[in-house]
């Protein structure tokens, strides 16, 4: 953690930016103890009275938690997010279709994030499950779970862990839902151009393919009509 004095008026603003970017650089790791109030105004040069309106904060949005012997980086991140998520999507108050329509939402703005931010490395990984539909060796069951794990690669190559994390939670709540049976070699030909679009990072092309893939699978859901229909 840098030593620099903090010279900007919203003390407290500054000194959590500074927390949460050790945190992400893994100065601070998940479930760390943070150092004294005393401390931490000795090492910015400010009161107690402003170190604490940080914790406090901190703790309020749960990225620290407050324990006897003192505060710590909170060790679960995911349930920070997928808590108040889950909640939502277990109230029995939303239908199949709104959850796909939001799928749709995400999808399209997960395809664009991840054109942008993907590394060589997570093209690596989406290629194994594309590698997998394409043996003619590799059963029924293995493809079917090569489709899901490649969208949640895909999720992932965003880099943004509020948007992979949602994404999943919604993902597995549709997979729950009865629906008619795929067609694997439909779905296989459809996750390869999703998958080349991508490392083409080839935007228009990609969402096509995504919005063609999303139009296919709403059937198996039984779903006949989305406001994507107005999109095509």
């Amino acid at each position: 953690m840098g030593n620099e004095p903090i010279k900007r008026k919203l003390l407290s603003d500054e000194i959590a930016e500074r927390i949460l970017n050790d945190i992400k650089s893994g100065a601070l790791l998940p479930g760390e103890k943070i150092i004294s109030e005393r401390e931490l105004g000795e090492k910015y040069q400010v009161s107690r009275t402003v170190v604490r309106e940080t914790l406090k904060g901190l703790i309020f949005g749960g990225t620290l938690e407050k324990r006897a012997d003192g505060t710590y980086v909170r060790e679960n991140f995911n349930e920070i997010i997928s808590g108040p998520v889950k909640l939502i999507l277990n109230s029995g108050d939303i239908s199949v279709n709104e959850l796909y329509q939001a799928r749709i939402v995400l999808e399209m703005a997960i395809i664009k994030l991840t054109i942008v931010n993907a590394t060589e490395e997570d093209f690596k990984n989406m290629k194994k499950y594309i590698d997998i539909l394409e043996d003619k060796n590799s059963s029924k069951n293995e493809k079917i779970s090569s489709f899901n794990e490649s969208h949640r690669c895909i999720a992932e190559a965003t880099h943004n862990n509020v948007i992979s994390n949602v994404y999943k939670l919604i993902y597995q709540l549709l997979y729950k839902v009865p629906r008619a049976p795929l067609n694997v070699e439909e779905s296989a030909k459809a996750h390869k151009e999703i998958y080349e679009s991508i490392c083409a990072r080839d935007i228009k092309r990609a969402e096509a393919a995504i919005l063609n893939h999303m139009k296919t699978v709403a059937g198996y859901f039984g779903i006949k009509k989305l406001f994507v229909d107005d999109w095509y």
